[in-house]
């Protein structure tokens, strides 16, 4: 009987952080689809890799036979933490979770496919982004996720016992 993996859950479905790489010579974020190791991206260890990672495999295999096994004192559990960092921003389909849809298109991203050749044949599901146009929006945007989190919460109390710069300069 073939065993069913169940698609690795996104770092954080309540707050969702990622760290993008800015190119020098604009504000455009780059999607974190490789180069886990500061490399440049190979879309066949990197894919090879994330897909591991989706299978929730995280011991040394997530490692073998890819370019990252070559990579002195470079350990599954530091290529892991990085996925998980990026998460967020590897769930190309918005539905929380990295899995095979989010791979298929990454793969195809990275081989160079775009427009509606990156979700050709894909059900995307009914996530943040179900349609290839959203898809493609997302990409193009170098993958920014709107999630922000919540730094601080509102004053406690009504907003009656707030002053206002009418109490504070004394005009009425």
């Amino acid at each position: 009987m073939k065993k069913v993996s169940t698609p690795r859950r996104v770092a954080s479905t309540t707050v969702c952080l990622c760290t993008f790489v800015l190119s020098s010579s604009a504000t455009l974020a780059v999607c974190p689809f490789g180069a886990f190791d500061g490399g440049v991206a190979d879309a066949t260890s990197d894919v090879l890799l994330l897909r591991r990672y989706a299978l929730n495999i995280s011991d040394a295999s997530l490692l073998a036979n890819t370019r990252y096994a070559k990579i002195a004192g470079l350990t599954a559990a530091q290529i892991t933490s990085t996925i998980d960092n990026a998460s967020c921003a590897i769930d190309v389909n918005g539905d929380n979770q990295i899995d095979e849809v989010d791979i298929a298109i990454v793969a195809r991203y990275l081989a160079g496919f775009r427009g509606g050749a990156l979700t050709d044949g894909l059900n995307l599901g009914a996530g943040a982004r179900p349609t290839s146009i959203a898809v493609q929006s997302y990409l193009a945007a170098g993958c920014i996720v709107n999630t922000v989190p919540v730094l601080f919460a509102p004053l406690p109390g009504p907003a009656t016992t707030r002053s206002t710069s009418h109490d504070v300069l004394g005009t009425p």
